[in-house]
């Protein structure tokens, strides 16, 4: 995942099909959301690696959903693939 995907990734975004709260009766799946990220990093101190297929990465380090530091940095060992994230 390069920066610029990293950053959004962290972003609150909206991309839910619940739009009354008699939706949530209809929810038909169980898998992880996208925003679910952003509301973990909001409550927390987040560390994301990620991994490109050059084996580079970007590293995002948050407080409270706010970035503190990014940079793009050589991949810890244990991200085996591209699509390995690190939190």
């Amino acid at each position: 995942m390069n920066s610029e995907n990293a950053v959004k990734g962290v972003l609150r975004h909206a991309t839910s099909k619940v739009t009354v709260a008699e939706d949530l009766t209809n929810v038909c799946t169980l898998g992880f959301r996208g925003e679910a990220l952003a509301s973990i990093a909001a409550v927390s101190d987040v560390e994301l690696i990620t991994k490109m297929s050059d084996d580079t990465g970007v590293n995002l380090i948050l407080t409270a959903g706010k970035i503190v530091k990014m940079r793009l940095s050589a991949v810890r060992t244990e991200l085996q693939s591209p699509s390995d994230v690190c939190l």
